[in-house]
């Protein structure tokens, strides 16, 4: 008896409420294109398999050969989800992503991605290495050293070290009630305060496409008037600073990433804040009127290879 195996231009997975995916479902629908979405939240009734004998995924009793894959860590549950003393999303990323890596005719994006890429203390060595300005910084939890290093707290900013959080002002930091000991919990980025413009550049594949933020806020993320438009790629600074993007990116291995840059007001100068490597774009591909989403989606297939 004969197997129908499923062929989709793209498989898509993650979680069914993460606006990312919901945005590529769309755009593959505009693009005439096929897609199987597996979705692995309590709603869902997925059974899915890898037989290491064939190398072959199986959804149910189907062999399934997309020709490019886009996986996401599901991170919008409301509640955490655990099948006994596990959660559930790590589980079925590590599965899903496993899947498509070892097969190697599936175009996916960052399949050489160096395993430290996203440690944002090793991404900024890696800027600097590469040629990009970066802003002068201090990673600490001593109350002490960091009261040494931003003896003028007005000027530097603290943020999570591994990311996750907001930019916040050093000088709203009460260090008394955080670091009672001279010690805070978890060490922090403590960085020289950037200015606006604020640019997110993208790399789709081969194609880089930016976007410029400004806000009267410092980190724009929580300020609903933000305001965010496509930007040239040869617009003043980002005509130096792309190719050293280029540079970093292929060190690290990502050819699917989004870096954040801010302004050095005294100089002018365009500098590296962090890369990540599982960027959310559905705001960004609104403002581009679903270019992002296309072009995403195109790169993704040309790395495709026929089985």
């Amino acid at each position: 008896m004969s197997v129908d195996v499923l062929r989709p231009d793209l498989l898509i997975a993650g979680g069914r409420d993460d606006p990312c995916l919901q945005l590529l479902e769309v755009r593959v629908t505009e693009l005439g294109l096929t897609a199987i979405t597996i979705y692995h939240d309590t709603k869902a009734k997925v059974a899915a398999s890898l037989d290491f004998r064939h190398n072959s995924l199986m959804l149910g009793e189907r062999p399934l050969f997309p020709r490019a894959a886009f996986v996401r860590m599901n991170v919008f549950n409301r509640e955490v989800e655990k099948e006994g003393a596990l959660p559930r999303a790590p589980g079925w990323f590590a599965f899903m992503l496993g899947a498509v890596l070892l097969q190697p005719g599936i175009g996916v994006f960052n399949r050489n991605m160096a395993s430290f890429a996203g440690i944002k203390m090793a991404d900024l060595r890696a800027a600097h290495k590469a040629g990009l300005a970066t802003p002068a910084t201090l990673v600490s939890n001593d109350a002490a050293e960091i009261r040494r290093f931003a003896n003028d707290s007005a000027r530097f900013v603290a943020k999570p070290v591994n990311g996750g959080g907001y930019c916040k002002p050093l000088a709203g930091i009460d260090f008394e009630v955080l670091a009672p000991g001279g010690s805070l919990p978890i060490p922090a980025f403590v960085q020289e305060k950037l200015d606006y413009p604020e640019y997110r550049v993208y790399r789709l594949g081969d194609r880089f496409m930016a976007f410029v933020v400004l806000s009267a806020e410092l980190d724009y993320r929580v300020d609903p008037t933000a305001r965010m438009e496509v930007c040239p790629n040869d617009h003043g600074p980002l005509a130096e600073v792309l190719p050293r993007l280029r540079v970093m990116s292929d060190e690290l291995g990502l050819n699917f990433c989004a870096f954040d840059l801010k302004t050095r007001t005294a100089t002018g100068e365009v500098c590296f804040l962090e890369v990540n490597s599982g960027p959310m774009f559905a705001a960004h591909d609104r403002t581009s009127r679903g270019e992002l989403g296309r072009v995403l989606i195109a790169e993704l297939l040309a790395l495709s290879s026929p089985s």
